[in-house]
């Protein structure tokens, strides 16, 4: 499985400015100098809790906010060196799909008329029923020549809807007239419809209840298997993380402090934070063994983050030596990187 994406020392700072004449003042850490890689076809789960910059590294891989710095290769492109021309091609390869699943859809729009400019915009011959990995693409009333333009945008539609577990006749209603899962699966016909290969999913079911969390997470798995998706899944909860991602990487403002592979991170934590994040997780046995790990305190302001360790002002394993120098982040086994000077203490602490 070849690397489908890679990302190197990324950096997303925002300014501060204030004053009548506004002046820059400090900037807002955001992302500070994260990579990672994601192979074709797989998952890697990035978490964290809010305000970490999991979202905004999201969107600025995508390039929907312009990088401070960085690289990012997509499947042999340097994504942040393109045009403009450039850039757009390439969107049909890289898509998203939003938290917000009534923020992300006009009100103003039908759901048919959403699901169509993509394909209108982007050219006809680009939608999802030409994609070889469809058995069925041959045999679909849109793959007809003989059919008009508005005909075939209105088939894809409806088979677009039809793929996500919605009926073609909800393509008339307006984003209002659904439930929040409902506009969700919208949104993911939406991220489908120019058969990327890759999908940003930032917090794609945190505002959904649980019981539909369950479903949109294993529709997300059936399209990766079918069409060979390669997802980037930005979330806060550790449990739906593991449910869908091949990899975890783990994020305290602004930095990645641990990764490796999901049962890895799952059974062999060495990071504190990564520890106290899975030890928030609910289980339904009290006996079972998990770190002992609780956060203290609040996030330190990405304006202004600590010396050193930028956990060590939370972490109840910190010595002076973690407020000196940034720890960096070292593959400890193989596929298992952590930024931390004490992983054989934090070792010990899984009880």
């Amino acid at each position: 499985m070849d690397d489908l994406l890679i990302v190197e020392h990324l950096v997303k700072h925002f300014p501060v400015r204030q004053g009548i004449v506004p002046k820059t003042v400090g900037v807002v850490r955001a992302v500070d100098d994260i990579s990672f890689v994601i192979k074709r076809g797989a998952t890697l789960g990035l978490v964290g809790e809010s305000g970490c910059g999991k979202t905004t590294a999201g969107r600025a891989l995508l390039r929907l906010i312009e990088p401070t710095a960085g690289r990012v290769v997509f499947d042999g492109r340097e994504v942040f060196q393109l045009k403009a021309t450039a850039m757009r091609q390439l969107r049909r390869e890289m898509q998203i799909i939003f938290q917000d699943p009534y923020g992300s859809l006009n009100p103003r729009m039908t759901v048919g008329g959403m699901l169509a400019e993509p394909l209108l915009v982007h050219g006809i011959e680009n939608s999802l029923l030409n994609n070889p990995l469809k058995s069925n693409a041959a045999k679909s009333p849109a793959a007809s020549p003989s059919l008009s333009k508005k005909q075939r945008v209105k088939q894809q539609v409806a088979e677009l809807l039809q793929l996500v577990g919605l009926a073609p006749e909800h393509a008339n209603r307006y984003p209002h007239e659904f439930s929040g899962g409902q506009r969700q699966r919208i949104g993911i016909a939406r991220a489908l419809a120019l058969q990327p290969k890759f999908i940003v999913c930032d917090e794609a079911v945190s505002a959904l209840d649980v019981s539909i969390q369950a479903q949109i997470l294993n529709l997300l798995r059936e399209l990766q298997q079918r069409f060979h998706l390669t997802y980037l899944f930005i979330a806060h909860d550790l449990a739906v993380v593991r449910h869908i991602s091949d990899r975890v990487a783990v994020m305290y403002l602004g930095e990645i402090v641990e990764e490796a592979d999901t049962e890895e991170i799952f059974s062999h934590p060495l990071h504190p934070y990564t520890q106290a994040l899975l030890a928030a997780i609910p289980i339904p046995k009290p006996q079972a063994k998990r770190p002992q790990t609780k956060l203290e305190g609040d996030v330190p302001t990405p304006i202004n983050p600590p010396t050193g360790c930028r956990f060590h002002t939370r972490c109840p394993i910190a010595i002076d030596e973690c407020t000196q120098a940034p720890p960096p982040l070292v593959e400890i086994s193989p596929g298992h990187r952590v930024a931390c000077i004490r992983t054989e203490v934090a070792a010990t602490r899984i009880d």
